[in-house]
């Protein structure tokens, strides 16, 4: 917990300090950021360079790299068990899509270009699959399915209903996500894999 503060407190010091990132971009760093494994940097997304692109800050140097240009709202990524590679979600092709990239920038790819709206993707532990939520746009309420796919965007799987924002956690090998109750609460839910 308190390293977690320390690296955000690092982050704000450095927009304060060097001004390397513009105050919208500080703003959305809460939104969907990701440190990487050594906690040297953290994934996030920012209105630096157009409406919304995924970048990255070296917390040591100050230095943001743009990992996707001319996005179009990209948000929430989630690095791949090797680092290599990010899924997220964006408004490229609207609704809200899932899409893969390198994490140097290179290989864009849709993965997910049916009509729904996706909420969110999380990697499996091995790095062969994605677990996502989709919400169904013709419905009458705001709820989400819990799908799964291969990282390739191939065999999409619905696993099961009312789940939304999945956090796949490597080490109890459970899915966490948000659901809606029918009183209108949100809770925590939990699917075991």
């Amino acid at each position: 917990m308190a390293w977690g503060f320390l690296r955000a407190f690092s982050l704000i010091w450095l927009v304060a300090a060097t001004g390397t990132l513009l105050p919208a971009s500080a703003q959305q760093y809460g939104n969907g950021a990701v440190f990487n494994g050594g906690g040297e940097t953290v994934i996030f997304h920012s209105f630096v360079g157009g409406q919304g692109n995924i970048v990255e800050l070296d917390l040591n140097s100050g230095e943001l790299k743009m990992i996707t240009t001319d996005g179009r709202r990209d948000r929430w990524p989630a690095l791949s068990p090797d680092e290599n590679q990010l899924v997220f979600i964006s408004q490229r092709t609207p609704p809200w899509k899932i899409y893969r990239v390198n994490r140097d920038g290179s290989d864009l790819r849709l993965l997910t270009e049916e009509e729904d709206a996706h909420l969110g993707a999380s990697w499996s532990p091995d790095g062969k699959k994605i677990i996502y939520s989709k919400q169904n746009l013709e419905a009458d309420d705001f709820t989400a399915d819990l799908w799964i796919m291969k990282a390739d965007g191939s065999d999409k799987t619905k696993l099961t209903d009312g789940a939304m924002w999945p956090t796949w956690d490597h080490r109890s090998n459970s899915v966490f996500f948000t659901t809606v109750l029918e009183d209108g609460n949100v809770a925590l839910g939990q699917y075991d894999m």
